[in-house]
C-alpha cells in the first residue's frame, strides 16, 4: 500500500517518521515542499491514492473539500493528530478502504482508531465493506444507505444470491439467503448479462434493493525493479483495456517482493483495485501449466509470476490470457468463479 502524507510542524514529522520505520511493509510518500498542498491534494485525489493528513482535522477538511466528489471514486482521507494519539478516518471509510488503514496505523503506533461510520460504531454489517471484500460491482450506490439503516437497526437483511455464486461462508445472524429475489434487500449476480436477464424476467428489479454484481477477472502482473506508474498502466491498457475500464476487474495480484514498489502500487490505487500479494512458495504450490522463465526463476524463486499471481488471486480460476511481455513488464489475465468468500 502507498500512503501519501503531509505534516506542518516538527512533532507532526517526527510521528511521520516513526511511522515509516515501524511499518516496513507499506510505502509512506511525503508531499514535496514545492508543491502546494491544493496541488498536491488534487492529485492524489487524480491518482485515487490514501492520505495521511497529521494536523488538526480543520486543515484536511478545507485541502479536500474541492475534490471530494463521490464513494465510489473518492480517495481514503486519514487524519493523525501531532502526538500520534488518535487517528480518524473522515473519508472513504469502507469503500476506499480509509477505515482500514486507520486501524492498521493505529496497531503500528499504538494510536486509538476514532470511527465515525454508522455501521462501525453500531458493531453492524456494511453491505459497501462486504461488496469491495468479494469483489462486487454496486450497481445502484445510493441505496447502499437504505440497507445500512437496516443493519444499524438491527432488521434483518434479505439477500438474494444467483445460483451461479458460490456462498463459502456461512451468513452470520441478521442475514437472511432468499430466493424471492423482489423481496430481499440485496441481490447478487453472477455477471452483468445475468443481472440484465433478471431484469427482463422480473419486469425490472426491486429499487429498494441493493444490486451487486461480480468482478470476475484478475490481472497478474509482473515487472522489474522501478517501472513507472505510466509504463505500466499503458501496458494493461494495450493488454487489458476492455477489462480495466468496464468494472471487470476484482483485484490485480503479483508477490511479495514488489510490495514496495511505487509504480506498481500507483498503478492499483489509480485504477481502485485492490493489489494483492503471494509469496514464491504459494505460487510455486499452484498446480496446472504455466509459461516458465529461469531467469525470473533465479531473481524471484518462482518461474513465472503473473499467469500464477492471477491464479492465487481467483477463486477456483483459469487463464483466460496468458503471459504477454514487454520491456520487463509481464501481465496475464484469469477468471474466477463467482463467489462470496467472507460476510464481515
Amino acid at each position: 500500500m502507498i500512503i501519501n502524507v503531509v505534516s506542518f510542524s516538527k512533532e507532526g514529522e517526527k510521528i511521520a517518521d516513526m511511522l515509516c520505520q515501524k511499518d516496513q511493509d507499506n510505502l509512506y510518500v511525503f508531499k514535496e515542499k514545492s508543491v502546494s498542498l491544493s496541488e498536491w491534494t488534487k492529485n492524489c485525489f487524480f491518482m485515487h491514492m490514501p492520505m495521511l493528513f497529521i494536523c488538526a482535522c480543520g486543515i484536511a477538511v478545507r485541502a479536500i473539500a474541492p475534490f471530494v466528489d463521490s464513494k465510489l471514486t473518492d480517495s481514503p482521507v486519514i487524519v493523525m493528530d501531532e502526538k500520534g494519539n488518535n487517528v480518524i478516518p473522515v473519508l472513504s471509510g469502507h469503500l476506499g478502504g480509509a477505515n482500514d488503514i486507520a486501524k492498521h496505523i493505529c496497531d503500528v503506533i499504538l494510536a486509538n482508531p476514532v470511527l465515525t461510520t454508522a455501521t462501525d460504531v453500531a458493531g453492524a454489517f456494511a453491505v459497501d465493506n462486504f461488496a469491495k471484500n468479494n469483489g462486487f460491482a454496486i450497481i445502484n450506490p445510493k441505496v447502499i444507505k437504505m440497507v445500512s439503516a437496516k443493519s444499524i437497526q438491527a432488521e434483518t437483511i434479505k439477500v438474494f444470491v444467483d445460483a451461479k455464486v458460490k456462498v463459502l461462508k456461512e451468513a452470520p445472524k441478521g442475514i437472511i439467503l432468499t430466493d424471492d429475489i423482489m423481496g430481499a434487500d440485496v441481490t447478487i449476480h453472477p455477471d452483468m448479462d445475468s443481472y440484465k436477464k433478471k431484469q427482463e424476467m422480473f419486469f425490472g428489479m426491486p429499487n429498494d434493493a441493493l444490486h451487486l454484481v461480480s468482478k470476475n477477472y484478475v490481472i497478474g502482473i509482473g515487472c522489474k525493479k522501478d517501472k513507472s506508474f505510466l509504463e505500466l498502466n499503458d501496458f494493461i491498457n494495450e493488454h487489458v483495456i476492455d477489462y480495466i475500464n468496464s468494472d471487470k476487474v476484482y483485484c490485480m495480484a503479483t508477490i511479495d517482493l514488489k510490495k514496495k514498489e511505487r509504480g506498481l502500487l500507483e498503478l492499483a490505487s489509480y485504477h481502485r483495485l485492490m493489489l494483492k500479494f503471494f509469496d514464491k512458495d504459494e505460487l510455486n504450490e499452484l498446480e496446472g501449466t504455466f509459461t516458465s522463465s529461469s531467469f525470473v526463476e533465479s531473481i524471484t524463486g518462482t518461474a513465472n509470476v503473473c499467469e500464477r499471481a492471477a491464479m492465487a488471486a481467483a477463486v477456483e480460476g483459469e487463464i483466460v490470457m496468458g503471459k504477454k511481455m514487454s520491456d520487463g513488464k509481464t501481465i496475464a489475465l484469469a477468471k474466477r468463479k463467482p463467489a462470496i468468500m467472507q460476510w464481515l
